[in-house]
């Protein structure tokens, strides 16, 4: 098959609109509604749930996507051939948890698209506010993001961060998930209240950390060169390698991750379009963000110092998830 042809048959996968399958009551028909999103990765549709009056009964995103590398698919134990996106994802946020208790969006079914080589779809709950990136992007000087729900978003990913460090774990070692890919983009936005009146914030939008797809499991101290991706913007020390160090990833490299992410939304995207070692300073003769007053507003100090515990250079000297 020629590039043309591997890019044609992609082209097809991503923009697949089959309907959601199984079984429906009377009266119901999936309609689809337009394309939301897409990355590096996949490409996502909306479809509603309507019955035979137009009511919209139920939101469902099919995200389309080509598995062309092994890391993409589990390579063994139970869980061989499932898509390595779905399969943290159900980890983290199996059927029937509470909604009190998730903190990553879920992926709600997997299976690949028949007919196709390495195309795959996933399914998943609508967020009705999009992803934390397009929040950030409509606030100005004049209108800058609240504290209480910058505290809210990061106590959010906080939350995940322990899921991941906790939920396969089995010694002092791990293994820890790894998300590797974590950025403004791949935190979603519900609805303020979706949560239940009796919520904390209920005033704000409850964040969720997706886009597992990248993700790996860590032992510490093991190797994880090769692993991961994502974009290069958020990549912290450990995974850019800048002095052939071959730090291995690890929980603290979600933690870093995490606060970068606050900090891009503290100091509105500022550093989105360089080269971290050129501008965000030196420790050390290390780069390391400088944590500063915002270009928005002026945050607390403690909040100042939450997400400068975050991505501090070494990894060892990073709060830890629980913390």
């Amino acid at each position: 098959m020629s590039s043309d042809e591997e890019r044609a048959a992609k082209e097809l996968i991503l923009d697949n609109n089959d309907p959601p399958r199984g079984p429906l009551l009377p009266g119901l028909t999936w309609k689809y509604k337009r394309s939301i999103g897409k990355g590096g990765q996949g490409r996502a549709h909306l479809w509603v749930l309507v019955d035979n009056s137009g009511n919209i009964i139920e939101r469902l995103v099919i995200k389309n996507l080509v598995a062309a590398s092994k890391a993409e698919v589990v390579q063994d134990g139970p869980s061989k051939g499932q898509l390595v996106e779905a399969y943290y994802s159900q980890i983290l946020a199996p059927n029937g948890a509470k909604a009190e208790d998730v903190f990553t969006a879920p992926v709600l079914a997997c299976e690949p698209i028949a007919g196709t080589e390495n195309g795959w779809r996933t399914y998943a709950p609508y967020f009705s506010l999009g992803n934390f990136e397009t929040l950030v992007e409509k606030h100005t000087a004049s209108s800058p993001l609240p504290e209480p729900f910058l505290w809210f978003v990061l106590y959010r990913m906080a939350k995940a961060a322990v899921a991941m460090d906790e939920v396969l774990r089995e010694n002092d070692r791990g293994p820890v998930i790894v998300h590797s890919d974590i950025k403004l983009d791949n935190i979603f936005l519900a609805h303020p209240g979706s949560l239940g009146k009796d919520a904390d914030f209920i005033m704000y939008p409850p964040a969720y950390l997706a886009d597992f797809g990248f993700s790996y499991t860590a032992i510490k101290g093991q190797s994880t060169q090769g692993q991961g991706g994502g974009a290069f913007m958020f990549k912290p020390p450990e995974m850019r390698d800048l002095k052939g160090e071959h730090t291995p990833c690890y929980s603290y490299t979600n933690i870093w991750q995490i606060g970068f992410s606050v900090l891009q939304a503290m100091e509105g995207l500022k550093y989105m379009d360089v080269a971290p070692a050129q501008d965000l300073g030196y420790e050390n003769s290390k780069w390391l963000p400088f944590i500063k007053s915002s270009t928005f507003s002026d945050y607390s100090q403690e909040l100042i110092q939450a997400v400068e515990a975050c991505v501090r250079f070494n990894p060892e000297h990073r709060i830890s998830p629980q913390s």
